[in-house]
């Protein structure tokens, strides 16, 4: 079944965007208010729900990027994708990063001359993993699937 990407006041009262399996909008929005979820926005419409089926790949809506983030990526440029991309690659990656400059400091207060060799290597593989980030992020922007999906998109809606 298509997935809807909706934002809704849950009967708590929290405001949150999640995702939800329908066979149409208008089911999706029906299931929504009888689970008394209030001022329920749908942010897919039956043509994009049924685009995204068609896909080969589907993107998963477990994991690094919540649904919430999926309905920012429709209206983000490049450039946001970009640093979005980046902060969230950081993110994963920076209690390795604090391990490893620990390491690395602890190394080289404690160090005498016989060890300094290692203490570059530790340096180099810290700076290593911290452009790691910088460059999967370009890669992902330069090469991600989802610019012809969202091209597509938008030719649709203009009626090309």
């Amino acid at each position: 079944m298509p997935h809807y990407f909706y934002t809704a006041t849950s009967p708590s009262g929290k405001r949150k965007t999640q995702c939800i399996q329908a066979a149409s909008a208008q089911e999706a929005v029906h299931e929504l208010a009888s689970d008394e979820y209030q001022e329920i926005v749908l942010h897919t419409d039956d043509f994009a729900a049924a685009l995204s089926e068609l896909m080969p790949q589907k993107v998963s809506t477990k994991g690094p990027i919540t649904p919430a983030d999926h309905v920012a990526l429709r209206n983000i440029s490049n450039w946001g994708f970009f640093l979005m991309t980046l902060k969230k690659l950081y993110w994963r990656m920076f209690l390795i990063l604090v391990c490893w400059g620990i390491f690395s400091f602890a190394l080289n207060f404690v160090s005498k001359t016989g060890s300094d060799r290692l203490v570059r290597h530790l340096i180099i593989v810290t700076v290593s993993l911290t452009v790691l980030a910088f460059v999967i992020s370009v890669k992902t922007v330069v090469l991600m699937p989802a610019r012809k999906y969202k091209r597509i998109l938008e030719d649709t809606y203009w009626g090309r």
